[in-house]
């Protein structure tokens, strides 16, 4: 299975970080949804123009998951009384 994203391209310095933020994610660039006729389809998908990135979930929550799960370490839990 697949998952896709759009980094949306509403300012050129906060499209690039999303863009690198996907990729360290594991994402892929597949195509630059911009302003032509022939993205139509995908800007009514997704409501703008941006950067289409794709990647297998599988491999992504592989290699995420550990990182979301793990358990703080005794020291940075608040104790509650």
């Amino acid at each position: 299975k697949v998952v896709e994203i759009l980094a949306i391209d509403d300012e050129d310095h906060q499209h690039a970080r999303l863009v690198r933020h996907y990729k360290r994610l594991g994402l892929n660039v597949v195509r630059y949804v911009g302003e032509d006729i022939r993205d139509i389809p995908d800007r009514l998908v997704w409501g703008g123009c941006g950067t289409l990135m794709n990647g297998d979930i599988a491999s992504i929550l592989n290699k995420w998951t550990p990182t979301f799960t793990a358990t703080p370490s005794n020291e940075n839990v608040e104790k509650t009384i």
